[in-house]
């Protein structure tokens, strides 16, 4: 099967993210699931960059398994582009109500579409403090973009909430 198009490979991509968002929780023994909503300043840095500051912001969420594993899909802008990802995660321990820190790190398959689409890879991690049932997200993102001209960094900081 080949795709030939990039809106055939978006719609797709954005298909996937859907399902995997649509699978229920419970139907894995020992899963957590949690969505979050994020918004923040970034740039882009790189030999041939787009110069000017960036505003992203959109949501997502993971479902974590034993031992603070985790798999989940995420949607949202960036400056002017439409970001879609699926990311592995790791979660540092289990969240607590007693210390309200959950460390993380996350790292994935990113398509940007805004400037002709293209494929980045990202990686990033940061802290939720968590409340009772809802958190504090705090994270810095990197989305690597790989080119022959030089290799551009989408980064972020991101400040949101996580719905537990």
């Amino acid at each position: 099967m080949t795709f030939r198009t990039r809106k055939t490979r978006v719609s797709l991509l954005c298909a996937s993210v859907g399902l995997l968002m649509g699978i229920p929780a419970r139907a894995f023994a020992q899963v957590r699931s949690d969505a979050y909503v994020y918004a923040g300043p970034g740039g882009v840095s790189g030999s041939w960059a787009p110069a000017g500051a960036a505003i992203v912001a959109g949501g997502g969420g993971e479902w974590l398994v034993a031992s603070g594993l985790g798999v989940g899909g995420e949607a949202g802008i960036f400056k002017t582009l439409g970001v879609v990802s699926l990311n592995g995660s790791w979660h540092v321990g289990q969240r607590s109500h007693e210390t309200g820190l959950q460390p993380f790190v996350t790292s994935g398959y990113t398509h940007m579409e805004g400037e002709g689409g293209f494929s980045a890879w990202n990686a990033g991690g940061g802290v939720i403090v968590w409340g009772h049932h809802r958190g504090l997200r705090l994270e810095f993102r990197d989305h690597v973009r790989p080119d022959d001209r030089g290799t551009l960094h989408y980064w972020a900081l991101r400040a949101g909430l996580t719905f537990g």
